[in-house]
């Protein structure tokens, strides 16, 4: 975990949400990850350019992403962001700035501009909270999957679903 923290300090100079670093295991997929400091004041609006909101350690070759460390960058097109869902994509983005892979995503805003902190209650000290998730589906009696989804829960207003499964 120590490697994954210099490696992260070093690529986003020291704005990460270190005491909320989430780790899982299985079979296709290795991942650590945090927020990064300071995503809380971003306001869906500025998906538009792209923004910083996440950064990861992702060993996942059979879902098609090589194993690195990434800043996640997630984007929307202007006229799609509202209240409510709207498709986005995700870059993930190398120590050199290189997209290496873009990822699909699914974004829920529940507020346009930032709320007031009273109002947020998002975890610990109103800090967003990223989480690694993976689930099966029923087909024809028979299970598939795992499919996995990074979720983003942000009190700046939006939560962020990225599909890291293929499809």
């Amino acid at each position: 975990m120590t490697r994954v923290t210099a490696t992260c300090e070093t690529a986003i100079h020291g704005h990460l949400n270190k005491e909320q670093i989430v780790t899982s295991t299985s079979e296709k997929i290795t991942f650590a990850g945090t927020s990064i400091a300071g995503f809380e004041q971003v306001p869906a609006a500025r998906f538009a350019e792209g923004v910083d909101a996440a950064f990861v350690y992702v060993n996942a070759p059979e879902l098609g992403i090589p194993e690195g460390h990434y800043r996640v960058n997630a984007r929307a097109n202007e006229e799609d962001i509202q209240v409510g869902k709207y498709p986005g994509t995700v870059g993930l983005i190398d120590k050199d700035g290189k997209e290496v892979v873009k990822l699909p995503a699914n974004i829920e805003t529940f507020s346009l501009t930032v709320p007031d902190t009273a109002a947020r209650g998002a975890g610990p000290g109103g800090r967003t909270q990223l989480g690694l998730q993976q689930h099966y589906e029923m087909n024809n009696d028979r299970f598939r999957g795992p499919f996995f989804y990074i979720v983003i829960y942000c009190p700046n207003g939006s939560i962020i679903y990225i599909h890291l499964s293929p499809f």
